[in-house]
């Protein structure tokens, strides 16, 4: 039986909520469903008998809810009273992809993963800027994040705490270089976002690289500004084979050297015609306005008699979408 219905509480949550004897201790710690309610009855003193990462995530959930206000402030306070490791990792990461909930926690609480190669990263991502200078004074911090990959593998619990992508660091990153950062962070992490070249130390460490540039090329032909200043100045271009690198040139405007591969254009409107799902034409046109050179997107293919004459009338359509 749901707890809610439309926002408001249901009769049973009532009755549960005025039994003296509730609440108790949850019988099985992942039951995190009772942890409602602990919350409303504050009783925060129950919830450490709850899986901490499941406890933790909900909490979060909660605080997206119809749960009054005074709810919300006791998940808040529940968020800074965690202490488990599993339970505030979960708070780290969350914070680290952009939860607004998770950042104040972590903020207020002090809150740090456990594994040391995150902190630079984490410290960035939630804008506590006067110690990420201390923590990453040499401007590795995309470097350091891909150590956390193959760090620690005594212990596993603390190398996959966070189990953060990639490509999601890169749009973290990205996104806080698009902010007012100080001059010396945004400097830093310009810097370490143009050095993920091979390192040579680990396998791990050079598909974590590896990934990060390909995050980094996919905004790039978006026309990102910070992802196509970072791939041009680093010399970044897919790795899969010479086709890809047009498209990429083109898009990044290196000119030079795209008119020294395909000066008249023909391999990029090839490719275009065949990998044009890849890609938006917006981008194409935008940068041959801003660069006063022809559209490179191939031009439909004329329609025949035959693919005119099997369209079929709006009436004749299969019902098979079923009704609307």
């Amino acid at each position: 039986m749901q707890p809610v219905v439309r926002g408001e509480p249901t009769a049973l949550l009532r009755i549960v909520c005025a039994n003296p004897h509730l609440p108790r201790p949850p019988a099985d710690p992942g039951d995190v469903n009772l942890v409602l309610l602990p919350l409303v009855k504050d009783r925060l003193d129950l919830l450490p008998a709850f899986d901490q990462a499941a406890l933790a995530q909900r909490l979060l959930k909660c605080l997206d809810t119809w749960l009054p206000d005074e709810v919300h402030d006791r998940c808040r306070r529940a968020l800074r009273e965690l202490s488990a490791r599993d339970g505030v990792a979960v708070v780290c990461k969350q914070a680290m992809l952009g939860d607004t909930e998770a950042t104040a926690a972590v903020r207020a609480a002090g809150h740090r993963p456990a594994h040391p190669a995150w902190l630079p990263l984490f410290l960035l991502l939630t804008r506590q800027f006067a110690a990420y200078r201390e923590a990453d004074p040499e401007g590795r911090v995309l470097q350091l994040a891909c150590f956390a990959s193959e760090w620690g593998s005594a212990d596993e619990d603390v190398r996959d705490e966070l189990q953060v992508e990639e490509e999601a660091i890169i749009d973290r990153v990205l996104h806080v270089l698009d902010t007012d950062l100080p001059d010396d962070v945004a400097a830093s992490v310009r810097g370490s976002l143009r050095d993920l070249g091979p390192s040579g130390s680990s396998l791990d460490d050079d598909f974590c690289r590896r990934a990060m540039r390909r995050a980094l090329l996919t905004h790039a032909v978006t026309l990102v500004p910070e992802a196509v200043a970072a791939v041009v100045d680093a010399g970044y271009l897919p790795e899969d084979d010479d086709e890809s690198a047009l498209p990429v040139l083109f898009l990044t405007e290196q000119f030079e050297r795209y008119d020294g591969e395909d000066p008249d254009g023909t391999r990029l409107r090839a490719i275009l015609a065949t990998q044009s799902y890849l890609y938006e034409h917006e981008h194409f046109r935008t940068v041959a306005r801003r660069n006063g050179r022809p559209d490179p997107w191939p031009a439909p293919a004329p329609r025949t008699s035959e693919s005119r004459s099997s369209t079929r009338h709006a009436t004749t359509w299969p019902s098979s979408f079923g009704h609307f």
